[in-house]
């Protein structure tokens, strides 16, 4: 069985990140949501064979007018040594697991959000 081609896999990771970033402020407006990083840390994990560092991230997301603040952990690995890249990996992936506590994909998937 051929392996997956990474290229392709990357490409759309990319535009799921982007295509909710574009429905966040399409739906929301500028100022009308946000996000706080609670904690952010690099975990380094030595094998044998081996070392892998993971980027972790929490945060904190909120939208104008509602009290509800749900909390998201994210990840990403660390590769060729570029901890920024996934640093900010491991925040989008945060950010949007907290956004699904508001149903915003599943809203958007099933065209049930108004156009402001």
């Amino acid at each position: 069985m051929p392996k997956p081609q990474r290229k392709k896999s990357r490409q759309l990771i990319k535009f799921f990140s982007m295509e909710s970033q574009e429905t966040s402020a399409a739906v929301f407006k500028l100022g009308n949501w946000g996000f706080e990083e609670v904690t952010s840390e690099i975990v380094t994990n030595q094998t044998e064979k081996a070392t892998s560092s993971l980027a972790i991230a929490h945060v904190k997301v909120w939208l104008k007018g509602i009290d509800f603040q749900p909390l998201g952990y994210g990840q990403s690995r660390v590769t060729r040594g570029d901890v920024g890249d996934s640093k900010k990996g491991a925040q989008t992936d945060a950010i949007k697991k907290a956004l699904s506590y508001f149903s915003i994909g599943n809203r958007a998937y099933h065209g049930l959000l108004k156009a402001a």
